[in-house]
C-alpha cells in the first residue's frame, strides 16, 4: 500500500508492476466503497422516518399534565393495541382465513396470538417501559418564607455530579446503567448518563393504562425529575431491521417538559446480508486487506518504526487499523443480535435494551465513513505523472504555514463574534443561546445562512452593526486574503518547470502502436482490412546492380541474448561489504553521489531555463553586408646602379 516504494515509472518492468499495483488498488477502492455504502441502507431512513411521522412528535414545550395525557392517550395506545382494536383485528383475520385449511388456521392463530404490530409490519419486542433520571435535593439560598410552599427544597441543574444514583422514588428502585444495559442519551439540553428509576409496563393495553394513571396519581414526575423516557423496541422481519425508539421528555429547572423523539435503526446482519454482490465485495475487500496488512508488517519489520513518521505511511496505518476494527465488529454484530432476538422472543414480558449495540453501530458508521474518505484521498499519491496534480501538491506544501497562521487569526475573530452574538442575542434567539451554538451560527453566516429578522428583533440597536461589521471584516477582507495567499503561491509554483514522468506516456504510446498493428493484422487475416498496394511506378530505394540482387539489403539477425542470473552478476562484479566501517563509508559515498545527482539535475534545469529565456539566433536580423576593397598589391622594382 506504500505507493512511494511500489509505484515507479523509471523502466518498463517497473511501469508494469506499478500498473498492477494501481489496478489492485482500484479494485480495493471499488469494494471499499460498496462495503461502506452497504452499512447505511436506504431502508434505515424509511424505517426511522415512518416511526417519527407515525407518532407525530416534534420538539415542543408541554406541562406535566399534558405529558401524562399524551402518554396515556397517544403513545401507549399506538404501541399497545386496545382491546377493541384487537377484537376487530381478530375478526378480520377470522374472515380472511375461513377458506384455509384447519392446520394452517391453528398455526396462524397460535403465532399471531401474542404479537403486537406497529404500522402493520413491525413487531413489538418485549414490553415498553418508563424511566426517569433525577437530581439530588439541595437547600435554597433565598428567604425561607418565600420557599415555604416548596418545603424549602430546591433541585439543581442536571450534571453528572448532581445525578441521583441510589435510593427509591415512589416505590421505584434505581438501577445503574450496567444493570440496565443503557448508554448516555444526547438530548436537546444535556447529555444524560445511563441508569435511572424504572417502571415496566405490560403488553396488555388496559393494564399499561392503569399503571400510567397510578404513576400520575403518585406524582412520579416531580420537581426533582430531569428526564422522562418512554422506550420500546420494534423489529421488522421483512428487512431484518431493529428500531430502538425513545420518546424523551426533558424537565428543565424553569419548569415544563420539552418533548422529542430518538429512533436508532440497525441491521440484523450489518454487512453479511442483502445482495450477493455486497457479500462478494466484502470478501474481496477483506482478502485484499489481508494482503496489504501482510505487506505493511513485513515492510515495517524490515525498515523499522522510523519510516512511519511519513504522512502517507500514517494514513496507511490508520486505514489498516480501521479495517481490522471493522472486521471484528462485523463478526460480533450478527452474533450479538442473534442471541438478543432469541432471548426477546422467549421472554416477552420483559424489556430488552438495545442501547449497547446501537452505541457500537453508531461508532461503526463513523469508522466506515473515515475509512472510505481516507481510501479515496490516497488516490492523490498516484498522480506523479500529472503536471496539474504536482503543482497543486507543491502549492499546498509551500503555503500551508501561511494558511495555518491565517486560520489562527480567522478563529480569533470567529470566537469574538460568537461571544458578542451570544451576549447580545442569546436571550431571544435560538441560534445564539449558548456558546457552541453561537459559534456554529457564525460559521453559517459565512455561507450567507443568517436570520437577520430574528436578530434584529432580539436587539434593534446592535443587530445592524453586528451584521455589517461581520460582512466587511470576514466576507470582504479575510476570505479574499485567504484566496490571495493560495493564488500567489500557485503563481510562483507555475513559474517552475515541473516535468512529470514521461516514460509512462512513452510506454502507453509504444503499446498503443503495437495494439494498432496487431488489430490491423487480425483484420487483414479475416479480410476486413486491406493494406494499400504499392503502385507499379514505385521505384526501389537504390539501383539494382545484378538481376539476382534484392532491392533491399538483408536485415541483420539480432544478437542472441544470454540470460545471466542475478546472483551470478552479484558474485562476479560486486563484492560484499562485511566490515561495518566500510559499509558506513559506502553509505556516505552513496549519499554524496545522490547529492551530486541532485545538483546536476538543478544545473540542467537552470540551463533549460536560460536557453528558454535567451533569444533564438535564427530570429535575429542579419548583419549588413559591406563590400570590402581589394588588397593592394605590392610592386617591387629592381633598381640597378
Amino acid at each position: 500500500m506504500d505507493f512511494q516504494r511500489s509505484i515507479k515509472y523509471d523502466s518498463a518492468s517497473n511501469i508494469k508492476k506499478s500498473l498492477l499495483s494501481i489496478l489492485l488498488y482500484a479494485i480495493f477502492l471499488v469494494v471499499t466503497t460498496m462495503v461502506a455504502v452497504a452499512s447505511r441502507h436506504h431502508y434505515l431512513y424509511y424505517f426511522n422516518h415512518a416511526i417519527k411521522h407515525h407518532f407525530m412528535i416534534y420538539e415542543r414545550h408541554l406541562t406535566n399534565h399534558e405529558w401524562w395525557q399524551e402518554l396515556r392517550e397517544i403513545y401507549v395506545p399506538e404501541v399497545l393495541e386496545s382491546s377493541k382494536a384487537n377484537e376487530e383485528h381478530k375478526a378480520e383475520e377470522a374472515d380472511r382465513e375461513e377458506n384455509e385449511d384447519e392446520n394452517k388456521n391453528q398455526t396462524n392463530t397460535q403465532s399471531t396470538k401474542d404479537e403486537l404490530t406497529i404500522l402493520h409490519e413491525n413487531y413489538l419486542l418485549g414490553t415498553p417501559r418508563l424511566r426517569q433520571l433525577r437530581v439530588e435535593k439541595e437547600d435554597c439560598s433565598v428567604d425561607r418564607g418565600f420557599m415555604a410552599s416548596f418545603n424549602n427544597t430546591c433541585y439543581a441543574v442536571y450534571t453528572i455530579w448532581s445525578h441521583k444514583t441510589d435510593g427509591k422514588h415512589e416505590e421505584s428502585e434505581y438501577k445503574s446503567a450496567h444493570n440496565l444495559g443503557t448508554k448516555p442519551i444526547d438530548a436537546r439540553m444535556h447529555t444524560y448518563w445511563g441508569g435511572g428509576f424504572l417502571e415496566n409496563l405490560n403488553r396488555k393495553f388496559e393494564r399499561s393504562v392503569i399503571i400510567v394513571k397510578e404513576l400520575e396519581a403518585r406524582n412520579w414526575l416531580d420537581r426533582g425529575t430531569r428526564l422522562m423516557v418512554f422506550e420500546f423496541i420494534v423489529f421488522n422481519s421483512n428487512t431484518d431491521l431493529f428500531n430502538n425508539v425513545k420518546i424523551l421528555g426533558e424537565v428543565p429547572v424553569t419548569g415544563g417538559v420539552i418533548i422529542s423523539l430518538q429512533a436508532n435503526v440497525i441491521q440484523k446482519y450489518a454487512l453479511w446480508t442483502g445482495s450477493v454482490w455486497i457479500i462478494l465485495a466484502a470478501i474481496i475487500f477483506y482478502l485484499i486487506s489481508v494482503y496489504y496488512i501482510f505487506k505493511e508488517v513485513r515492510a515495517t519489520l524490515r525498515e523499522g518504526w522510523k519510516k512511519i513518521v511519513n504522512y502517507w505511511k500514517l494514513v496507511d496505518s490508520v486505514i489498516l487499523i480501521l479495517i481490522v476494527l471493522s472486521f471484528i465488529y462485523n463478526i460480533f454484530h450478527p452474533v450479538y443480535l442473534h442471541y438478543y432476538l432469541k432471548g426477546a422472543l422467549e421472554k416477552k414480558s420483559e424489556y430488552h435494551s438495545l442501547d449497547f449495540i446501537c452505541w457500537f453501530n453508531r461508532h461503526y458508521m463513523n469508522l466506515m465513513a473515515v475509512l472510505a474518505f481516507l481510501v479515496w484521498i490516497k488516490i492523490f499519491q498516484l498522480f506523479n505523472f500529472n503536471k496539474t496534480a504536482l503543482r497543486l501538491k507543491a502549492t499546498f506544501l509551500r503555503c500551508y504555514t501561511d494558511l495555518l497562521n491565517f486560520v489562527g487569526i480567522f478563529l480569533i475573530l470567529f470566537f469574538s463574534y460568537a461571544i458578542l452574538g451570544m451576549i447580545l442575542f442569546g436571550h431571544a434567539h435560538a441560534d445564539f443561546y449558548s456558546f457552541p451554538i453561537a459559534f456554529w451560527s457564525v460559521m453559517r453566516m459565512v455561507l450567507t445562512d443568517f436570520d437577520y429578522a430574528g436578530v434584529e428583533k432580539a436587539n434593534t440597536i446592535f443587530a445592524p452593526l453586528y451584521f455589517l461589521s461581520f460582512i466587511i471584516v470576514i466576507s470582504f477582507i479575510l476570505i479574499n486574503m485567504f484566496l490571495a495567499i493560495i493564488y500567489d503561491t500557485f503563481r510562483e509554483v507555475k513559474k517552475v518547470d515541473m516535468q512529470p514522468d514521461k516514460q509512462l506516456h512513452d510506454f502507453f504510446d509504444r503499446y498503443w502502436d503495437k495494439g494498432k498493428i496487431s488489430v490491423r493484422m487480425a483484420l487483414n487475416k479475416i479480410g476486413l482490412f486491406k493494406p494499400t498496394q504499392p503502385s507499379k511506378r514505385d521505384e526501389p530505394l537504390r539501383e539494382v546492380v545484378s538481376d539476382n540482387e534484392p532491392p533491399f539489403p538483408p536485415t541483420p539477425k539480432p544478437e542472441r541474448k544470454v540470460k545471466v542470473p542475478k546472483n551470478e552478476i552479484l558474485d562476479n562484479f560486486f563484492e560484499t561489504v562485511r566490515n561495518k566501517r566500510d559499509a558506513e563509508q559506502v553509505e556516505i559515498l552513496s549519499q554524496h553521489i545522490s547529492a551530486l545527482e541532485e545538483i546536476l539535475d538543478k544545473m540542467s534545469d537552470d540551463l533549460r531555463r536560460l536557453e528558454a529565456e535567451s533569444p533564438d539566433p535564427s530570429t535575429q536580423p542579419a548583419r549588413p553586408w559591406y563590400s570590402r576593397a581589394p588588397q593592394r598589391s605590392k610592386v617591387f622594382v629592381k633598381r640597378h646602379k
